[in-house]
């Protein structure tokens, strides 16, 4: 009961305490909520373009059933499986997160409110946007340290270069600076939400000009869908130029075993000998099977064409790419409140700390002589 009553005077007098020194936290909140207005007004303004879809497959058949079995006995095994080149929409992220896909965005072209032509997205942030004063803060305070280390290991790399004998072998690419700096924009502004029980696809793109925003957000559309056509069709190309391979051996030995056929005809007319006939026969029978897989092949030639331009993905459009009319963020209200809440929680965590260092220090001294 007396441990009781020792913690609630004790919280009283925390309380007391705080509410005494209440001017000192009323500074502190102060000077902090006049940081977050700064902070809050200098912070430019962002806007969200998205688009949502649904991906849809063509349907699929399996090639290897249309071959009959003289195709077979040719010695073709297609194994084709038209579900195993489908790409899940769960990998989509990975697809917008490769180096191809961000190379090819950064490419795209875009046209900027009083712009008389088109620029790519580098060359609009390299020539023509000026980085904003919160963006400098955050370079030369908490990104010093990792601006010093970049140069540091620049400088290691230009001598690492100068010394390396392979580099006129190594043929694995080697991204820019430049090159850098987009794809880590590109991380913040470009986002790709799947959702697994809907099935949908949200893709969108953050910037501070609305217009340039659905733009990017179109052509980011664009190339992922061109991505995913591009990995679909690509399994089915390979099938068609061993296809077409094949087709060609085949129709030259079907070629081959119709001349045959032919001169036998010709210089063995009104024979009646056995030895002759068996040899009719024999050819006549090559004749017709090499005629028959030829067709067959021919046949499966012409629906793997047919299916390369059936098999493609179509992105399913449920709401269209429009230019944002509300900015996204920064959200004022909520950085007023955050900084309002720092500075009040650093008040009490310095006045309870003194209070704690003054009773530390007064018992250290009753131990001293």
């Amino acid at each position: 009961m007396e441990a009781i009553n020792r913690d609630e005077i004790n919280l009283i007098e925390i309380l007391k305490l705080i509410w005494g020194r209440r001017g000192v936290i009323a500074r502190f909140v102060f000077v902090f909520l006049m940081l977050g207005l700064f902070i809050a007004i200098i912070t430019p303004k962002q806007f969200t373009s998205f688009t949502t879809f649904i991906p849809q497959a063509a349907e699929g058949t399996s090639n290897s059933r249309n071959l009959g079995g003289l195709a077979a006995l040719a010695g073709i095994n297609l194994g084709m499986n038209s579900n195993s080149s489908e790409i899940p929409p769960s990998l989509y992220p990975k697809i917008v997160s490769s180096i191809e896909f961000r190379s090819a965005l950064i490419n795209s072209l875009i046209k900027p409110s009083g712009f008389e032509r088109e620029i790519t997205y580098a060359d609009y942030y390299e020539e023509h946007v000026q980085p904003d004063l919160l963006s400098r803060i955050k370079k030369y305070t908490v990104g010093l340290p990792a601006l010093l280390i970049r140069s540091v290991s620049q400088a290691v790399k230009g001598e690492s270069e100068l010394l390396s004998p392979l580099d006129s072998t190594i043929s694995i690419r080697q991204l820019s600076e430049k090159e850098v700096a987009h794809f880590e924009r590109l991380d913040t502004q470009l986002g790709v939400i799947v959702d697994k029980l809907e099935g949908f696809v949200r893709l969108e793109f953050v910037m501070t000009d609305p217009v340039l925003s659905a733009q990017m957000t179109k052509n980011a559309e664009v190339l992922l869908q061109h991505e995913v056509m591009r990995y679909k069709s690509q399994s089915t190309q390979e099938q068609l130029n061993y296809i077409q391979k094949r087709f060609e051996i085949k129709r030259e030995e079907f070629e081959n075993a119709q001349m045959n056929l032919a001169n036998f005809r010709d210089s063995n007319q009104n024979v009646t000998s056995a030895l002759a006939l068996n040899r009719l026969q024999k050819l006549e029978a090559e004749y017709s099977l090499a005629l028959e897989v030829y067709t067959e092949l021919a046949k499966q030639l012409e629906q793997i064409k047919f299916q390369l331009n059936k098999d493609t993905p179509i992105f399913t459009i449920i709401q269209p790419v429009v230019v944002p009319s509300e900015r996204t963020a920064p959200n004022r209200i909520l950085i007023l409140l955050i900084y309002s809440f720092i500075g009040l929680f650093l008040s009490v965590s310095w006045i309870l700390g003194n209070q704690l260092f003054d009773h530390f220090k007064v018992l250290w001294n009753q131990k001293t002589p």
